[in-house]
């Protein structure tokens, strides 16, 4: 069961964007949220490269890490930090190595399996690699890793969804991403694709998506479900809609104001269209995030 919980702070470690005023703070194109409860901190995603997220990762304003991510530490004084990966590809997973491998840090890492095939994009008639910038070898000599198909507590108040069921018609697969399993080339299903989910007393759910490649609404709902809780507060990250038509745009809008978040927060990946697009269905709920925020819920 996952457990309720009074309050969360997150700070978004990276994205395409950076908050406007920050100093010292690094963007790229990628994503990775520090989630915390307390001194309890777990980090979804690294962003494409090791420069970044150890760069923001030291940044003190707001004693989000301070350093020691957590104080239970090892013999050596490394601290323990357990990491999420959304899924394999190398926007989210790239700074993984570096951060498991400094020193600061012994890493726990959770992944679906597919997190560690390679994965392709077809862009502009040609076939690009972005897979997982290092084999899954290299980062078990300096992190555990844990693979896991279904949901899986991080911690007693954060969960990783597991792989989540598509329940609507209109949230289909993009047509141009590929994986490898190892016996050919096909069409990817995003098995891998997983968001942490905590339930927040007397508001409910709080989502924290990499880049929701099984949709948005598939994930809210599937959060539902996996936790027994229906009202959703906040979802945040990246979603994906890019390339969203405006048929589709209208659905997903109309199925999140069914849903009812109180924060909406688009990052990353969803494009800066679409996030017009649902500031002006949605109102002022939609609040575009970018590296160095910092929200408390």
């Amino acid at each position: 069961m996952l457990k309720q919980v009074k309050g969360i702070k997150l700070k978004i470690m990276c994205d395409n964007m950076v908050r406007v005023g920050s100093r010292g703070v690094l963007g790229e194109h990628g994503f990775a949220a520090m989630i915390a409860h307390g001194e309890d901190m777990t980090l979804l995603d690294t962003g494409q490269s090791a420069t970044v997220i150890l760069n923001n990762m030291a940044m003190k304003k707001g004693n989000m890490d301070n350093g020691t991510v957590n104080r239970k530490e090892d013999a050596n004084g490394s601290s323990r930090l357990t990491v999420a990966l959304s899924h394999g590809h190398f926007d989210h997973s790239g700074g993984l190595l570096g951060l498991a491998s400094c020193g600061r840090y012994r890493c726990t890492v959770h992944a679906h399996p597919d997190a560690f095939c390679r994965r392709y994009k077809k862009s502009k008639e040609k076939v690009v690699d972005i897979s997982m910038p290092y084999p899954k070898e290299k980062l078990l000599e300096v992190a555990e890793v844990a693979e896991s198909r279904g949901q899986t507590l991080l911690k007693e108040w954060a969960m990783l969804s597991g792989e989540v069921a598509r329940s609507n018609a209109f949230e289909v697969p993009e047509t141009e991403f590929f994986i490898d399993r190892g016996d050919g080339i096909e069409k990817d299903p995003f098995l891998d694709d997983q968001s942490v989910f905590m339930n927040l007393e007397g508001k409910g759910l709080v989502i924290i998506t990499g880049c929701a490649h099984s949709g948005i609404i598939n994930i809210i709902d599937h959060a539902r479900r996996a936790t027994g809780v229906q009202d959703v507060y906040a979802v945040i990250g990246g979603f994906h809609m890019v390339d969203y038509s405006a048929g589709k745009m209208k659905r997903t809008i109309e199925a999140l104001r069914e849903r009812r978040p109180a924060i909406l927060m688009p990052c990353h990946c969803t494009g800066i269209e679409a996030m017009f697009a649902l500031r002006e269905g949605l109102g002022k709920c939609v609040q575009p995030g970018s590296a160095g925020m910092e929200i408390a819920l």
